[in-house]
This record gives structure tokens, sequence and C-alpha cells, in this order.
């Protein structure tokens, strides 16, 4: 694994109510080869829009509520899950440790859809 990271996506359409964009959050590492695999699919967000008194949607927001989402659930002094992420990643084959999760870069990646 050369990192870990999660991809910010806009739910379907059908799934938004007016005035409110969800997002959806998986995580997932990076294999030497480059290829993704995803850890889970479980987290998202929702904001409200175009009220005037919200922040304007922009890469900056989408990024910071990407990673306030993949924050652990509960505060045990953690500033990620690394030990639930080592399961999931055990889970699906992956010799890792929480210390080697932790050590890998991390980054937020926005899907295109998200600015059309």
């Amino acid at each position: 694994m050369v990192g870990l990271g999660a991809i910010c996506d806009l739910r379907r359409p059908a799934e938004t109510q007016t005035g409110v964009r969800s997002f959806t959050v998986h995580e997932f590492v990076t294999l030497a080869n480059g290829d993704r695999l995803v850890l889970h699919r479980d987290r998202g967000f929702t904001l409200s829009i175009d009220t005037g008194e919200s922040e304007p949607l922009s890469a900056a927001l989408l990024v910071r509520q990407t990673l306030n989402t993949v924050l652990p659930d509960e505060d045990d002094g953690e500033d990620h899950p690394w030990s639930w992420l080592e399961e999931l990643a055990r889970a699906r084959g992956l010799a890792v440790t929480a210390d080697e999760l932790r050590r890998l870069p991390y980054e937020v990646l926005l899907a295109g859809s998200l600015f059309e």
C-alpha cells in the first residue's frame, strides 16, 4: 500500500432535497499498482446551499467536510479511526497494521460530478 484517502461524491439528485446537497464519502487504500481498494462506503454528509447564510460550495469546503466525516465516531484521542481501518483492510486480504496506515499519505479526492 502506498496511500490512503477518501472520495467525496454527490448523491444521486433523486435523493437530494431542495436547498440541500447530500454527499457520499468512501475511504480507500491505494495499492502499489495504483489500484484503489474501497474500505467502506457508509459515510456521508449534507450541506445547506443557496441560503445566503451558508458558506458557498467550494472545493475547500468539500475537503473540510469530507475530513470531518471520516473522523472517529468516538473521542478516543485518535485523529482517525486507524484500528477500524486496519480491520477493514485485513477483511479485504491486506496484511497491514494501524501504525502502517497512520504513516501513509492521505488524500481527499473530489468526484468530477461535484462541479458539473
